[in-house]
């Protein structure tokens, strides 16, 4: 039964990473052919060209990363995470809720993010990224979470029933999938 939960969590976490990753990809085609000055004369060969460009600059293997990260290393941490935080904060009121959050953001999310900054070059078989990630990308990135991140915890910690906290937590990780993936594609082409 344990096993069953972990695989569904891990593949609704996989699926909706994923997701980011390949979002963060198609913003990348779009913005770097906007700022390769395409002209976009009309909206259908506009998006016929992004199209293209995106097929020519998708990478799979990236996409196959994230999915890989989500699944074994972010999904099980989290999994444990928040049942420790529902187990050292059990009560349900507004007091209760901050202290999880703050509490969250401060240990799990600064911890998970640099997790993600170093096991990613690993995936990319880079480690010598890792320094330079962890200097110049991980508390931006942190401090940018603190500003999503608290929000939806606030909302998600004190309103969904814990057993679904975890599906609220991959839902809305995929626009913050979507911005790491660039934060560390964007720091990759410039090392």
């Amino acid at each position: 039964m344990a096993a069953m939960m972990f695989i569904r969590k891990g593949a609704e976490s996989a699926a909706l990473w994923s997701t980011g990753d390949i979002l963060s990809q198609l913003v990348t085609t779009y913005t770097d052919g906007r700022d390769a000055g395409i002209p976009s004369s009309s909206a259908s060969a506009s998006s016929s060209s992004l199209v293209a460009s995106f097929r020519a600059k998708y990478d799979p293997m990236r996409t196959g990363r994230a999915a890989l990260y989500s699944f074994f290393i972010f999904t099980p941490i989290a999994t444990r995470w928040y049942a420790t935080l529902l187990r050292w904060f059990p009560e349900q009121n507004a007091k209760t809720v901050i202290k999880r959050v703050i509490c969250d953001q401060i240990v799990f999310g600064t911890n998970i993010n640099a997790c993600y900054f170093i096991c990613m070059p690993l995936l990319e078989g880079k480690p010598e990224r890792i320094r330079p990630l962890l200097q110049d990308v991980w508390i931006p990135a942190t401090l940018r979470g603190w500003c999503w991140w608290a929000p939806v915890q606030m909302c998600n910690l004190y309103l969904t029933p814990p057993k679904y906290w975890m599906l609220v937590i991959n839902s809305a990780a995929i626009p913050w999938t979507c911005f790491l993936a660039y934060a560390n594609s964007k720091k990759a082409g410039a090392s």
